[in-house]
């Protein structure tokens, strides 16, 4: 029996009011200022598909999507990983973004009883700022990208009994 299911989705979400962290010069002194200016943007449209034959299935998804925001969200200047280096604020493409992706995925069924799980994943490049050797952005931010990303993947199982000896005999 087959089987053909296709969604299509558009999602937009927009924060406002997000707590920005700023560095301040002043006749007295230098000092972090912190407001409830920062604002992201993200905005999404989504097409998938599923097709299955028996226990055979091929999945699909193309995402055009387009995410902006403030650099010193208070949540992105204190992360784990964070330089302690703190610049003053500017708006650019999200460190996540990535306006084309295409994703494929599905399971098959193989000889001796091998089920076969591939991934094929092709998208933008995320975004990046080119700083120089006094970690100051040259540039705008984000303005840069990454190279295409090619990912395939391929995962194969075989489910299988283990002879254990029963208790109690």
């Amino acid at each position: 029996m087959e089987k053909l299911l296709v969604r299509v989705a558009y999602q937009q979400r927009n924060t406002v009011h997000d707590l920005v962290l700023n560095p301040e010069t002043t006749a007295s002194g230098n000092f972090l200022s912190l407001a409830n200016n920062g604002r992201d943007f993200y905005r999404e449209f989504q097409i998938t598909g599923r097709y299955q034959i028996g226990r055979q299935t091929l999945n699909a998804s193309y995402v055009s999507s387009k995410a902006t925001g403030d650099s010193q969200r208070l949540q992105s200047v204190f992360r784990k990983q964070s330089a302690g280096v703190i610049r003053a604020n500017a708006r650019g493409s999200a460190s996540f973004d990535a306006p084309n992706r295409f994703l494929a995925w599905g399971e098959f069924s193989a000889p001796w009883k091998v089920t076969l799980m591939p991934v094929l994943d092709i998208h933008t490049g995320f975004p990046y700022s080119l700083v120089n050797e006094a970690r100051e952005f040259v540039g705008r931010r984000n303005d840069h990208r990454f190279p295409r990303l090619h990912s395939f993947d391929l995962q194969a199982y075989r489910q299988f009994r283990l002879p254990l000896p029963r208790s109690g005999r």
